[in-house]
């Protein structure tokens, strides 16, 4: 049996007695009184355990209840009445059954409900130890049920203020309890409230709006026309407290009252939070809660069982596809097959797939009944959830959907131009309302309507309307700081009276009105408050008690002070109470009172409460505890969630949170001396910038980052001839090609990266750090980059190493006599396309060239957001030109490279590589690699062996099929592989529209699914896979032989069909080649395609016009795969498909200077080369595999990038078996 831990808890105690007993027992045998007391007590357990109380002793007829302990609930004390109500209502059931059988009156039950701090804990010796609870809280419960009358429930009165308005309450009396000093106040609870609500305003009565004309009546219009059926966006904007939540109320009002042409209307609620700007989604995420009902600390299982319930009914059969979604914007735990399909998305693409949802969640909702979105306080909204904001102001235009924004006029924040851009793509959708302050006589009407007209003398009313300068909200919070004064009392008929004056000590700021009124709170609620205050706007009760520096139970009852004082209001009490600041100024103002030392505990309390809410799992919440370390001052952890943070963002493709991250921790990292951090940190920086087409900003960055950074240290001992580890690679693909301008396959894309050093290198989360350059510089439009090389560079033959190579091996690649394999590529050079298709005729025009021999220039034709990627490529690095133009073709067998590795041995079934002496030094020992080809199992055997430290699977089902699922050493890449069948454009049956189309609509996709190998999944999207941004989900053509048939029916008679694929894929196109057979009764022929044809990457249209291949990224951008693959002038373009308005989308989306916009381009052509043109049939998305015994570290792999051999390390000590 196992312990419970000892700890104080507060806890709600309920005990409840069986009365009328004595009676029964008087008439009935001892063993029928036993039954019949037993089935009583049996039902006053079934109703505490209902509620999930606990049930801690037994004593006869009676029953002692904990709520609270060993498991807490937030709201323990409703829990608790809610218990002893149902305990009354079956015992009285109960006590009419016994009446009925034996004719005794009086069988009832009395209940006691008492919260307070109890020690908790096992007591007891040997073989007796309970759980118990010692306490006066336990007594006290005891003593108020002996003195309720039977049939009801007593409630003390501080635990009545924790369940306030959940319930019908009695009277409050003052009780004279056995071991009680002083009265003691209680209360009966009548029953649960039909309609609990929380008061406000002044005196429960919610103040109307006044002054307000104009603005109801744009609000009225914008309400008329979506009841009508149309879309609508209503900014309001305006100072703080100037009325803006107030007019949104009286909108809101107007429209749930509204009579739609069809549907009943419907209003949900998002709020941005002060410190929200860098967290995504955050409104977004209150939007469905608030259509769920739930609130921030629900817990999840009751959050998942509403979304599922809520998300099936609104999208039927679709519920599964955008359940995940929904799911991961409101934080919840993903199901494992769910985990999977989001885990292989790339961040762009998981945001884009968002987007779709969350549009068409509100377009299902429309299209039941006009809909609004209300979303307060943009001006601290992230700039994805701004985004979104904008794409579903767009959809105004088609749905019945009224999307109403709140803001300041802050001109340099995103929501600004929020309202900018959205007046300009949906004019005709736009209203807006511009706040002002009040005039006199509307000031003076919301005064009157306050306190009544004549309640105050004018001299007074003078020095109200002052300083509140037409402010509603400083009006209102005057008056209140007078009524807590006592100038203003309550009068006989419920209105106000005016009783003495007092000095009206008004600030000229609502900030001093506020500090005002704290400062006359008692010391309790003046300690919540400020607690509250570190948490934000809203804040949940559970996390105040983690934070507030008194006890829970005064907590709770400052927080009834508090809401007495209208300083904060209840949002919610069912299943866990919330609470809201009444305005965010007054958050603001509390905060403010703090002084160091206090902030930093309350930041550190909430810190550590996050973190233990979210153990294993702060990912989720790392923006929220990196700000509370920050204010905390605890630099340490607040640089690492930071770090996490910004990180997270940029997988989450959200650039410009990762970039308000980052821009947070530099200060930290350069006050903490963390030089190469910083460094790193500022290259992270930088790339994001980069890839945001933020050129001059990432220059900058890149900038600071040079003056940081040092080159990593090499290992202490140095690799000799005898020195050094041995790595041996076993896979089923061997490189066979060292020369960087013909490799293409990643097996030799790979090879030359060990042999060839480029100007920058790739190091773990895709991060550009130096290479051979040890600077550069970055045009503020993007169109020129200026690299600065290492002094004293030299070939491994000891010549020099200079610009001019690099500028010679851009050229050679671009040569139109003989091209490198990956051409294309460099069309983003100025000219390079023309030279390449011999429209220019002048190489010095191409965009490089070398200045000096340190210093080269590159020139481009368009902004390129990934070319620090393609800079990584061995291709775009230096080529030794002297040994080229000396050797010609066969250069590289004089071995004459730049990188860590030289090639000793290279043949069908081994390549071996071996370090170089006097090589620059690196971080691993590595000193000798060993590629050995091998079928997956041969390598598998010896793996286990320990005669393999690697094995390499190139997107081969073998090796995953025969892998163990509990094999600790496998690692499954990103799905970064597309593999479809390639069409020869030029056939006469292929070269037909209908034909392909008829095809793609006759694969069976869920007949592939069985095919798949575990480091596989079938393609339901386009040709740019999963793990890149770009990518377009659920566009591939959907199963449906009839409309297959229809046009293979119009494309005409098909002669026999051959389909080429590698000999280990058969595997894979068996399942379309029979669906194609099945459904469209085609003769298809499967041929066989050599490894040796796959390498050169030709493939055999003379003996087959379908093929499947596939396609890994050189560079993590969409543009690799749609500009390379399918643009008519790219020569990887081998099928020959061209559609020129294809071709112009993909050059406007290579003109974009929007990051935002150019990705939707590449959607665009992504739709259009798989879902319209059918240029090519996506079939499945594949994963590299990577299996790596322990003792080696640093691998790492993505796309055609991965670790450089030279900075792995193998340990000496090979495994710890014996």
């Amino acid at each position: 049996m196992s312990a419970h831990r000892e700890e104080r808890r507060v806890v709600t105690a309920l005990f409840a007695d069986v009365v009328g007993s004595t009676p029964l027992g008087e008439r009935l045998d001892p063993e029928e009184l036993k039954l019949v007391l037993q089935e009583a007590v049996t039902r006053v357990i079934a109703a505490v355990e209902a509620f999930g109380g606990t049930v801690k002793d037994l004593a006869g007829d009676g029953v002692l209840a904990l709520f609270g302990a060993p498991v807490a609930h937030e709201d323990d004390p409703e829990r608790a009445v809610r218990a002893g109500l149902r305990i009354v209502e079956d015992i009285t059931r109960y006590g009419r059954e016994v009446e009925q059988a034996w004719g005794i009156e009086g069988f009832s039950v009395r209940v006691g409900v008492n919260t307070g701090l109890v020690v908790v804990g096992d007591v007891g010796a040997g073989g007796r130890v309970e759980y118990t609870a010692l306490g006066d809280a336990m007594n006290t419960a005891a003593r108020l049920q002996a003195a309720a009358r039977p049939g009801s429930v007593l409630v003390a009165v501080d635990t009545q203020r924790l369940a306030l308005h959940a319930f019908a309450w009695g009277e409050p009396a003052a009780l004279e309890l056995k071991g009680k000093a002083r009265p003691f106040p209680a209360v009966e609870a009548l029953g649960v409230s039909s309609e609990p609500a929380t008061r406000r305003g002044m005196d429960g009565v919610e103040v109307p709006t006044v002054g307000r004309e104009r603005e109801l009546a744009v609000g009225a219009s914008a309400v008329e026309a979506v009841l009508d059926g149309s879309g609508g966006v209503l900014f309001v904007t305006g100072e703080p407290g100037i009325g803006k939540t107030r007019l949104l109320a009286e909108i809101r009002s107007a429209f749930l009252a509204g009579d739609p042409a069809r549907g009943r209307p419907r209003f949900y609620i998002g709020r941005c939070v002060s410190y929200g700007e860098s967290l995504p989604y955050w409104p977004v995420r209150d939007l469905l809660r608030s259509w769920l009902g739930v609130v921030a600390d629900e817990p999840e299982l009751r959050v998942r069982v509403t979304l599922r319930r809520q998300v099936d009914a609104l999208f039927g059969d679709d519920a599964a596809a955008v359940r995940p979604y929904l799911g991961a914007l409101l934080g919840l735990t993903p199901d494992p097959d769910d985990a999977a399909r989001l885990a292989e998305l790339s961040p762009e693409a998981l945001q884009y797939r968002t987007f779709e949802v969350v549009r068409t969640w509100a377009a299902r909702l429309a299209a039941d009944g006009p809909v609004a979105f209300a979303v307060e306080d943009v001006h601290w909204a992230d700039p994805t959830s701004l985004e979104l904001l904008r794409r579903l102001a767009a959809d105004t235009d088609t749905e019945a959907l009224l999307l109403l924004v709140t803001a300041r006029p802050e001109r340099d924040h995103g929501s600004w131009r929020l309202k900018e851009d959205v007046g300009r793509e949906v004019p005709h959708r736009v209203r807006e309302v511009a706040l002002d302050a009040l005039t006199g006589d509307a000031g003076r009407a919301l005064l009157h309507t306050l306190v009544g007209a004549g309640t105050l003398p004018p001299d007074m009313e003078r020095r109200i309307l002052e300083p509140a300068e037409g402010n509603p909200f400083f009006l209102e919070e005057i008056v209140r700081s007078l009524t807590d004064a006592g100038a203003l009392v309550p009068d006989e008929a419920g209105g106000w009276r005016f009783d003495h004056d007092v000095p009206v000590q008004i600030p000229a700021s609502v900030e001093k009105v506020v500090l005002a009124r704290i400062d006359r709170l008692d010391p309790v609620a003046h300690e919540t408050l400020v607690a509250a205050a570190v948490l934000g706007r809203r804040f949940g009760l559970p996390l105040l008690e983690g934070v507030a520096p008194r006890d829970p139970e005064e907590v709770r009852a400052a927080l009834a002070e508090l809401q007495r004082l209208d300083l904060v209001r209840e949002r919610r009490r069912w299943p866990e109470p919330e609470f809201r600041f009444k305005h965010a100024l007054i958050q603001d103002a509390a905060y403010r009172t703090l002084v160091r030392d206090q902030r930093n505990q309350l930041h550190r309390k909430a810190a550590e409460w996050l973190g233990r809410r979210y153990a294993g799992r702060e990912d989720e919440v790392a923006g929220l505890l990196a700000h509370h370390w920050l204010g905390a001052d605890d630099e340490e952890r607040a640089a690492r969630h930071l770090t996490r943070a910004g990180d997270r963002a940029r997988q989450e493709y959200a650039l410009d949170e990762a970039i308000a991250h980052y821009r947070v921790l530099l200060p930290i990292l350069e006050r903490r001396g963390e030089r190469r951090e910083t460094a790193l940190v500022l290259f992270k920086l930088a790339l994001a910038l980069h890839m945001s087409l933020r050129f001059a900003e990432s220059n900058a960055a890149y900038q600071r980052a040079f003056e940081r950074w040092d080159a990593p240290e090499p290992l202490p001992a140095p690799i000799g001839d005898n020195g050094g580890a041995t790595l041996r690679i076993g896979g089923s693909f061997l490189p066979n090609d060292p020369d960087p301008r013909s490799a293409i396959a990643w097996p030799n894309i790979q090879l030359c990266m060990q042999l060839f050093d480029r100007l920058v290198e790739a190091w773990p989360e895709r991060t550009i750090v130096p290479s051979l350059a040890e600077r550069w510089e970055i045009a503020d439009d993007g169109l020129r980059y200026v690299f600065h090389l290492r002094e004293g560079l030299r070939w491994s033959d000891g010549h020099p190493l200079t610009a001019h190579d690099v500028e010679f091996g851009i050229k050679r690649v671009l040569d139109p006599e003989a091209p490198g394999s990956s051409v294309a590529i460099y069309f983003v050079l100025e000219n390079g396309q023309d030279h390449y298709l011999r429209r220019s005729h002048d190489p010095s025009a191409i965009g490089v060239r070398a200045l000096d021999d340190r210093t080269v220039e590159f020139r481009l034709a368009a902004p390129a957001p990934y070319f620090m990627s393609v800079m990584n490529r061995p291709d775009s690095g230096p080529q030794p030109r002297h040994a080229i133009e000396a050797a010609g073709d066969s250069w590289t067998v004089e071995q004459v490279v730049s990188g860590a590795f030289r090639v000793v041995q290279l043949c069908d079934d081994t390549v071996v590589l071996e370090r170089r002496q006097g090589e620059a030094p690196r971080r691993g020992n590595v000193a000798r690699v060993e590629f050995r080809r091998a079928p997956a199992q041969r390598s598998l055997a010896a793996y286990r062996r320990d005669e393999l430290e690697v094995i390499a699977v190139r997107y081969t089902p073998r090796l995953a099929d025969l892998m163990p699922a509990d094999t600790p050493d496998a690692t499954l890449g990103p799905a970064a592989w597309s593999g479809y069948l390639s069409f020869d454009h030029s056939h006469p049956d292929t070269s037909k529209l209908d034909l392909r189309r008829a095809l793609a609509l006759a694969v069976d996709r869920e007949r592939l699914a069985a095919a798949m190998p575990v480091n596989m999944m079938v393609a339901t999207g386009g040709v740019v896979p999963p793990a890149l941004q770009g990518h377009t989900p659920d566009i591939a053509l959907r199963f449906d032989p009839d409309l297959a048939r229809e046009h293979l029916a119009r494309a005409g008679p098909a002669g026999p069909l051959r389909l080429a694929v590698l000999e280990e894929n058969r595997s894979l196109v068996a399942p379309v080649v029979e669906s194609w057979r099945e459904t469209l009764g085609l003769d298809v022929e499967i041929y066989d395609w050599t490894p040796v044809e796959l390498l050169r990457f030709r493939p055999p249209w003379e003996a087959a016009p379908i093929v499947m291949t596939g396609w890994l990224p050189g560079y993590p951008d969409p543009e690799y795969y749609l500009r390379l693959l399918f643009q008519s002038d790219s020569r990887t373009n081998e099928g020959g498909f061209s559609h020129a308005p294809f071709d112009e989308v993909i050059e406007r989306a290579r003109q974009e200077r929007s990051d935002r916009g150019r990705l939707e381009l590449f959607h665009q052509a992504d739709r259009m080369v798989v879902a319209d043109r059918v240029g090519c049939i996506p079939l499945v998305y594949a994963r590299s595999m990577w299996v790596v015994k322990p003792h080696v570290h640093g691998w790492w792999e993505f796309g055609k990038t991965s670790a450089n051999f030279a900075d792995l390390v193998v340990d000496a000590q090979r495994d710890d078996g014996p």
